[in-house]
């Protein structure tokens, strides 16, 4: 099944791509084109009192900034979602998939703060819990990492326990794009090491 589309003013093409490398780690990932749908529909919802126009646009920019996360593009998806943000500041998931490319460009504050606004504003909590405990981790905020990634696991194990739980280390998460269990609680093992052994000051706010 084919998704391609092009941005209304841009001429790259939303072809598939077999996979996804968050963050430059093991978080080898699937890309299902049912994301892109769902994506579209809660967005959709999302963006009342907006233009049709406005929302258009910013709909085609996010969906190109995901091909761009597929192709490790980091930096051209941010410019991307920095536009479909600026034309529907109410797309309340480009906040979470830019703080993924923050986190993937090593800039950890800067994903907090995009996955924290994506949470406040209720977008799929339970996966950017895990991204901003993933980037907590990169920032040694490891006491706030430790809070997120722990919600992150215990929302997800409500959605689907059985399914979640056996996935492997590398499979997709409940939201194909996103972290799974293992990888979440291998995270989690790691901030509550790290806490325990570190002096006070490794643990710094923002």
């Amino acid at each position: 099944m084919s998704t391609a589309r092009t941005s209304p003013d841009l001429a790259e093409p939303l072809d598939e791509a077999p996979g996804l490398r968050i963050s430059g780690k093991v978080f080898v990932i699937a890309f299902l084109p049912a994301v892109v749908t769902i994506v579209i529909l809660f967005s959709a919802i999302a963006s009342i009192g907006v233009t049709p126009q406005q929302r258009n646009y910013a709909q085609a920019n996010l969906v190109n900034a995901l091909t761009q996360l597929r192709n490790e593009r980091y930096d051209r998806a941010i410019e991307l979602l920095d536009r479909a943000l600026a034309a529907n500041p109410r797309l309340n998931s480009a906040y979470g998939w830019r703080g993924e490319a923050y986190l993937a460009l090593g800039e950890p504050k800067r994903a907090i703060r995009d996955f924290s606004t994506a949470i406040t504003r209720e977008s799929d909590v339970a996966v950017n819990l895990g991204g901003r405990g993933a980037a907590g981790v990169e920032a040694k905020l490891y006491s706030e990492a430790i809070t997120d990634l722990r919600g992150a696991i215990a929302r997800l194990e409500k959605r689907d326990p059985e399914s979640l739980i056996l996935r492997g280390p590398t499979d997709a998460g409940p939201d194909p794009l996103r972290r799974s269990i293992p990888q979440l609680e291998a995270l989690l093992a790691v901030a509550i090491n790290v806490s325990q052994t570190s002096t006070p000051e490794a643990d710094q706010s923002p």
